[in-house]
C-alpha cells in the first residue's frame, strides 16, 4: 500500500480514495479494511488526513445515517448507539478532537494534513507527497467544490 486516506467521515474521503487508486495503491473506499476512519495512525503507508475544520461532518453523517457507526469507528463507546442526537453530536466533537490530535502530531513526511476547505486546491501537494509524477493527476483532480475552512500543511521538499 502506498497511501492511506483517513478522516472522521463526511469530508469527501471516498472520492479522494477512488481517485488516488487510479495512481497509487491505497485503502478501500468502502472501508472494508477498516483504515478509512481509523482513530489512530497505523503507519502502514504515507497518510493523508482530511481534517473536519468546519465541524460540519457530524451533521453530514447524521443526515446520511452514518454518524453512530462512524462514532464507533473513531473509538466511541456503545453509548454512541443509544445516545440522543444532541449528546451524540457532543460526543462526536470530542472524538474529532482526539483523532485530529493524533494525526496532526505525525511528522509531515508521514502525514499530509488537509483541511476540507482546501481539498480542491491540494492536488499538487498530494502529488508531491505521494511522489505522483503523472501531470494528469493535477489537471484531472476531481474535487472541485470548497467544503469548509482549514488548511493544508505543507510538505517539506528534499
Amino acid at each position: 500500500m502506498d497511501a492511506v486516506v483517513v478522516s472522521p467521515g463526511g469530508t469527501a474521503t471516498t472520492a479522494l480514495i477512488r481517485y488516488l487508486a487510479k495512481h497509487v495503491r491505497t485503502n478501500c473506499p468502502e472501508d472494508k479494511d477498516g483504515l478509512k476512519h481509523s482513530p489512530v495512525p497505523l503507519r502502514v503507508a504515507k497518510t493523508i488526513f482530511l481534517r473536519d475544520t468546519t465541524r460540519r461532518s457530524g451533521q453530514s453523517l447524521l443526515r446520511r445515517r452514518y454518524l453512530r457507526s462512524n462514532a464507533l469507528k473513531l473509538g466511541g463507546s456503545l453509548w454512541c448507539l443509544l445516545a440522543p442526537r444532541k449528546q451524540l453530536l457532543s460526543i462526536w466533537e470530542i472524538l474529532l478532537d482526539c483523532q485530529e490530535r493524533r494525526f496532526t502530531a505525525l511528522p509531515p513526511d508521514e502525514c499530509l494534513v488537509i483541511g476540507i476547505k482546501d481539498l480542491r486546491d491540494s492536488a499538487e501537494a498530494i502529488a508531491s507527497f505521494l511522489e505522483i509524477e503523472d501531470p494528469k493527476f493535477v489537471s484531472n483532480f476531481p474535487i472541485t467544490a470548497a467544503l469548509g475552512s482549514g488548511g493544508t500543511r505543507s510538505v517539506p521538499t528534499e
